[in-house]
């Protein structure tokens, strides 16, 4: 066999599977680009004083309620979904504030520290 032929044909077969894997990788940006593409709220209904209903722009919909000892709040209610939607409920938030460290104001902070 040529040594040239043989070089020629282990070069394209080189540039063959740089291509297949450049379109891979592009392929896998593409995917990761609609994975990190933000739902948008495109309905908002709220039940009376105790439950509501978020509907994405991707078309999940997501229902919290209020709990019986809690006040009813719409800002909380719209949290709560946006919570129980992006962080697996609120179960993760209460974690989240339970590990949280509590420090003083910056200010208080700061006179603390004599700065």
């Amino acid at each position: 066999m040529d040594i040239y032929k043989f070089l020629l044909d282990d070069y394209i077969k080189e540039i063959e599977m740089n291509s297949f894997l450049e379109g891979l990788v592009k392929t896998a940006a593409e995917l990761y680009d609609m994975q990190t593409i933000s739902p948008e709220i495109t309905e908002l209904v709220f039940f009376g004083k105790t439950e509501c209903r978020v509907v994405w722009s991707d078309g999940i919909i997501t229902t919290v309620i209020c709990g019986k000892k809690d006040t009813f709040s719409e800002e909380t209610a719209v949290l709560m979904a946006i919570a129980k939607r992006f962080m697996k409920g609120y179960t993760t938030v209460e974690n989240a504030l339970r590990k949280a460290e509590r420090l003083p104001s910056r200010g208080r902070l700061n006179k603390l520290m004599d700065k």
